[in-house]
């Protein structure tokens, strides 16, 4: 009995010269055979021509990163660098808009209430917004600022009153918009509030919160 030189299995020695089972092993040892080879050879030229650790510059931080040199052409030492250097092209800001637009209306489309348009507490409010934080304050309205209601945020929401005001720019003249804040409106009237809506810059914000409240 032999052993195969591909499988290691125990065979007769009856195919062929004896060192394989069979067909498929002497035709599988075969091309390792040759795919190793060239690996080796590949290798080698590329050692010998100094081809091993390249130093390459981060276009987006500036840092020094080594990379193998078969990546000789990668720009950025990370993902994050990567996806920084991404966002400052004007045509790929444009084009990720319209695939999380659509993303954000098939989510609210499909009422999945882990998600929420982006909230703004962490960012500084506004113009329009800061003029209707002056006029709430100069009526004594206590109110509160982004309150979250399921998936949503509302801009200023007078508890006592249950009364919900939203500053709308000309973001929300957008279709996905007007589908989403009509949907949002219909979530806080069925909660007991009443909701108004001052379009900024065609309405005067000052005099629309003086009406609400007089």
């Amino acid at each position: 009995m032999k052993s195969c030189e591909n499988c290691s299995l125990e065979h007769d020695g009856t195919y062929g010269s004896g060192r394989f089972c069979c067909s498929k092993c002497a035709r599988s040892f075969s091309t390792k055979n040759k795919r190793n080879e060239i690996n080796r050879k590949v290798s080698k030229s590329l050692a010998g021509r100094g081809h091993g650790k390249i130093k390459l510059i981060c276009e987006n931080c500036k840092n020094q990163f080594e990379v193998n040199w078969t990546k000789r052409n990668q720009k950025t030492c990370s993902f994050s660098c990567s996806s920084s250097l991404k966002w400052e092209n004007e045509d790929y800001k444009r084009k990720m808009s319209i695939i999380n637009s659509n993303n954000a209306y098939e989510r609210h489309k499909n009422d999945d209430k882990t998600f929420g348009w982006k909230t703004r507490k962490k960012l500084e409010p506004s113009y329009p917004e800061k003029v209707a934080m002056r006029v709430l304050d100069s009526l004594n309205i206590q109110y509160e600022y982004e309150m979250p209601l399921e998936r949503y945020y509302v801009d200023f929401a007078i508890h006592d009153r249950k009364i919900a005001i939203e500053i709308d720019g000309k973001q929300h003249d957008k279709p996905e918009r007007i589908i989403t804040d009509k949907l949002k409106d219909e979530l806080l009237i069925k909660n007991g509030w009443v909701v108004y809506r001052i379009k900024w810059p065609k309405d005067n914000i000052i005099e629309s919160i003086q009406k609400i409240f007089s």
